[in-house]
């Protein structure tokens, strides 16, 4: 009879272990659950937030395309007046010169 009351008390002994054990377990994964998920949401606010950056970064990204596109028009306007200009003043010039060698010419043979 005690060996028998010594083997129940062992077996006892072992299956409340287990049980305390799978308690246990059960209790380090919820923890681990709980853990995760902190985790997970705190990198969820991050990557919010670095999308937030993003998305202001690409529209002042936009601004400044626009902006250099503006002034790079500009500068080709007025790159093409500027050549117009001095071609016109050039020719002008060769049209005055002309006339002055005309003149010059003119009081040589006179």
């Amino acid at each position: 009879m005690r060996a028998f009351l010594l083997i129940f008390t062992k077996y006892s002994i072992t299956t409340a272990i287990l049980k305390y054990q799978r308690r246990r377990s059960e209790a380090d994964r919820t923890l681990e659950l709980k853990a995760l998920d902190s985790h997970n949401i705190e990198l969820t606010e991050h990557v919010t937030a670095l999308q937030e950056q993003n998305e202001h970064f690409r529209t002042e990204n936009e601004k400044v395309k626009q902006h250099y596109k503006e002034l790079y028009d500009s500068i080709k306007m007025t790159r093409a007046k500027t050549i117009e200009k001095a071609t016109s003043l050039l020719t002008e010039n060769e049209k005055l010169n002309a006339q002055l060698q005309g003149k010059i010419g003119m009081r040589h043979y006179a």
